[in-house]
């Protein structure tokens, strides 16, 4: 029973212990429950305050809203008012100006006075009526001389300031925003307000502004604090009073004539005080340095009402503001600054200096060229006189030969070249019947001329060691490596065996075939492929006049093929002179078969035609051509040229600027052009070629005279082009020529990427076919058939692919991927995009390109005889808009007019 007792017992306390821990427990979460409950009580008050403060707010952005608007309104009505003030201000000054007794009867709002009706009714006498009237028109004067002081705009006063932060940094833009002011805002507010804008100290800056004075001086608003050395001693009073001098102009107004006039733009500028002199001496350095001067542009544009004031560089400039319209496009750079930087019209018009006077002078220039050519160049035709002889000679007519038919194209040896010259020309020459003899008789003198290359170490190349002692010619013949020794101790035993057996040859004694005779000027150089051949060398000469046989010429062509000409010989070229009475022409004919290193041969042709008598129209066209000469000479090369240098040097720019751009450039050429003309139809007489006993190569003469022609098609493309760009003043051909200037920049560009392609592919064919096709033989010749290739076929493909071992189509898809398709078509691509550019900067507008009948007498007429016959002030074709140019010419008529009356 007593453990029973005590179990109980125990369990009894256990129970009562639990008890007691559950009502502490209890009693705990009641405080905690508590003090959550005071918590949220509090966050409800917290949030009843947040509302009444979210709607005090809201009551407060609606009162922000109606005085924006309200404020909007003032401005509106304000900014209307002193439109209406500034009208009525000019209305009393012109009626100041022009009627002097109603000078006192207009205030500055408009309202007129009753002054004139009081002096009426007070009963006064005239001459008091009369000494208020003198008083009234002193007055008048008073204010037409102080129309242009600043006491006449004083009653108005900006409400807006633009402040720019100068950027020191090269090539940096200056940044700008706005702030309005009123009377009460000084300067010392707008400083502190800027400096916390950018983040700048405000002991380290200073606000300027430019002046409007000629110079165009920067001023700061305050005197800057000097720059002292610790050593340097200055006393404590100096200190304290040019600091509380820069305090007192810091507290200055804005609105004060002296910080901000009335006339003037409101700008400001915030520079840092370490930049001041720095940028006095960039000014005075590129003073002088400058594409205009700082007083030209400062005067240039202080009207322009877009243009706002800059210190780029150090120097004062103005350039126009940017739209903010623009500004908008910033996230996209491209457009951005494409339309930032595009040519905004100031009110005039682009290439408003072209006259009809230019258009006129540059017409009777072409008119002069195309009736020089006419005349000059109206002889017999140049390409049936000179096919004539490709045909016959060159192309060939079958059975007409006097040996082996050998084509011309087709010689590729020494032997062919000799079959050529005894089958095919040698029947030509000397048969009457010939086709060639039908129509052409041979003048003057046949020269077979040779040139031989001259010994040289085979060392001297860097090949290996077993060429060393072999013997080396040149491959090339020039005046160094000819060789000009005597033949005749070499061939002394051939030649003598030959006159035996024919018992006299038929070339001229003089010169001797196997002695070198030297160049007998006037000579021209003759081109072949390979190189460039100089005079000189082993010469047989055939006089055409003498009953030459052709039994004979055929002998000494034969003999001369076997030992006239080995290894040595780098050239075999026939000379001789052709005319044509039927055409009334000459024909100059050299006949090239060049001799390669390797023993090939390379036929070329070389037919120039010429005219050595002046005819009546060539006669006539030498006087046409000194009158053109006397106008491009005095009128290009000496008035244009001395007024044009004359606007530049008044811009401030060099003597030499307007020499160096395009339009200086066509105008030098084109005096150049006209003077290298007239020295070349200066020099002559030709030679006869009727009457000339000794050899003469008329192909120097043929030469000649195609390059004058040329000269002449180049002269008058140049005159055409300097046409052209007078019709600039047009703005769609305006527009054109912006298309082609954009166009060629970034083809330049491109080029980096499309040049480096065509060496590519060039290089590779050059590589890969250099022995098997000649058009890749060498490496102009793979860099001509590759831009050949850009826009035609492949020259030779089916070939390429025989030799080129598998190289050909890979080559050829290759070539056409990267250059045909992606490369050439991005030509096409960049002058999208650059009209797309020039649509976007010089976007057109018909009411300002559109032209009056006013403007085009004012454009045509010279400024006499325009404001006589149309009563008008001239210049009005060169502000845009017809309908404003017309109006302005007449207010400017009318003003002009009044003046000369007064």
């Amino acid at each position: 029973m007593d453990d029973r007792e005590d179990g109980a017992e125990g369990a009894k306390s256990r129970i009562r212990d639990l008890m007691e821990d559950v009502r502490k427990r209890d009693k705990e979460l009641r405080e905690q429950a508590g003090k959550i409950d005071k918590n949220l009580e509090a966050r409800e008050a917290k949030q009843r305050q947040l509302d009444e403060i979210s709607v005090e707010i809201n009551k407060r952005k609606e009162d922000i809203m109606m005085m924006e608007k309200a404020e909007k309104e003032h401005t509106k009505d304000t900014d209307e008012l002193e439109k209406n003030r500034y009208r009525a201000r000019e209305v009393k000054v012109k009626l100041v100006k022009y009627v002097p007794r109603l000078a006192g009867s207009i205030q500055e709002d408009g309202t007129t006075t009753n002054k004139d009706a009081k002096d009426d009714k007070s009963g006064k006498d005239g001459e008091k009526r009369e000494g208020e009237r003198e008083g009234e028109k002193t007055e008048g004067g008073d204010a037409t001389k102080a129309e242009d002081k600043p006491e006449t705009a004083a009653k108005f006063q900006h409400n807006f300031v633009l402040v720019s932060y100068v950027n020191a940094g090269a090539g940096m833009e200056d940044y700008q925003v706005g702030y309005r002011i009123d009377r009460t805002i000084t300067v010392g507010q707008l400083h502190r307000d800027a400096c916390a804008y950018w983040g700048c100290s405000h002991m380290n800056y200073i606000l300027c502004k430019i002046g409007s004075d000629d110079k165009a001086t920067v001023t700061p608003l305050w005197d800057p604090p000097e720059q002292v050395s610790p050593d340097q001693e200055r006393g404590m009073e100096r200190q304290r009073a040019e600091e509380r001098n820069r305090m007192e102009e810091k507290k200055n107004v804005l609105l004060q004539e002296k910080i901000l006039k009335p006339e003037e733009k409101a700008q400001l500028h915030l520079v840092q005080i370490d930049h001041l002199k720095k940028f006095k001496e960039e000014a005075d350095k590129y003073k002088d340095k400058a594409p205009f001067p700082i007083e030209v542009q400062a005067q240039s544009k202080v009207n322009d009402p877009t243009a706002i004031k800059t210190m780029k560089h150090g120097l004062v400039t103005t350039e126009k503001a940017v739209e903010s319209w623009v500004e908008a496009l910033k996230p996209w750079p491209g457009v951005y600054h494409l339309l930032r930087n595009r040519h905004r019209a100031s009110g005039e018009r682009k290439w408003a200096r072209v006259r009809l006077a230019d258009f006129v002078i540059w017409a009777l220039l072409i008119i002069f060229s195309i009736v020089i050519i006419s005349l000059r160049y109206s002889g017999p035709d140049k390409f049936l006189l000179r096919d004539g002889v490709v045909q016959t000679l060159g192309v060939g007519i079958p059975g007409e030969t006097s040996g082996t038919d050998v084509s011309f194209s087709g010689i590729q040896v020494a032997t062919q070249a000799w079959a050529w010259i005894q089958g095919p020309l040698h029947y030509q020459l000397w048969n009457e019947n010939s086709t060639l003899r039908r129509f052409y008789t041979p003048l003057g003198m046949l020269r077979i001329r040779n040139q031989k290359a001259g010994k040289v170490k085979c060392s001297g190349r860097e090949l290996p060691e077993w060429f060393e002692g072999q013997e080396c010619f040149s491959l090339q013949v020039d005046d160094a490596t000819q060789y000009r020794g005597s033949l005749v101790p070499e061939f002394a035993d051939e030649l003598q065996r030959y006159y035996n057996q024919t018992g006299n040859s038929a070339w001229e004694t003089d010169p001797f075939p196997f002695e070198w005779t030297p160049v007998t000027p006037p000579e021209s150089d003759l081109y072949g492929r390979m190189q460039t051949y100089g005079g000189g060398g082993y010469s047989a000469l055939y006089n055409m006049s003498k009953p030459v046989t052709s039994e004979s010429f055929s002998y000494d062509m034969q003999y001369l093929s076997e030992v006239w000409v080995d290894f040595k010989t780098r050239l075999i070229v026939l000379e001789l002179t052709l005319a044509n009475h039927h055409l009334g022409g000459f024909v100059s004919v050299n006949v090239l078969f060049e001799n390669s290193a390797s023993g090939s041969i390379s036929p070329m042709m070389d037919v120039s035609c010429f005219n050595v008598f002046d005819t009546a129209a060539i006669k006539a066209s030498n006087v046409i051509d000194w009158i053109r000469a006397a106008i491009t000479i005095l009128w290009v090369g000496g008035v244009r040229l001395y007024l044009k240098t004359k606007e530049r040097l008044s811009q401030g720019r060099s003597s030499f600027a307007y020499i160096m751009t395009f339009s200086g450039v066509i105008d030098c050429s084109i005096v150049g052009l006209t003077a290298a003309l007239k020295y070349m139809s200066m020099k002559g007489p030709f030679p006869d070629p009727m009457k000339t006993t000794a050899f003469q190569n008329f192909l120097l003469f043929g030469s000649a005279e195609r390059m004058c022609f040329i000269m002449e098609a180049t002269l008058m493309l140049i005159l055409i082009v300097k046409f052209t760009t007078l019709t600039r003043f047009s703005p769609p051909i305006f527009r054109f020529f912006k298309l082609f200037t954009r166009s060629v920049r970034m083809f330049f560009a491109f080029a980096f990427v499309f040049v480096p392609l065509l060496f590519g592919s060039a290089y590779a064919a050059h590589t890969i076919w250099s022995p098997y096709v000649f058009s890749f033989s060498d490496w102009s010749q793979a860099f001509a058939a590759t831009m050949l290739g850009t826009y035609q076929p492949m020259p030779h493909a089916l070939r390429m692919e025989a030799t080129g071992r598998g190289w050909a189509i890979p080559f050829l898809i290759y070539f056409f991927l990267s250059t045909k398709v992606f490369a050439v078509h991005a030509f096409l691509a960049i002058t999208v995009h650059a009209w797309f550019e020039v649509e976007l900067a010089e976007g057109a507008d018909a009411t300002k390109e559109s032209w009056s009948a006013d403007q085009y007498l004012d454009w045509a007429l010279w400024p006499a005889v325009y404001e006589t016959l149309r009563r008008k002030k001239p210049g009005s074709s060169r502000q845009e808009g017809y309908v404003e140019a017309e109006e302005a010419s007449d207010s400017d008529s009318s003003s002009s007019s009044d003046e000369d009356q007064k």
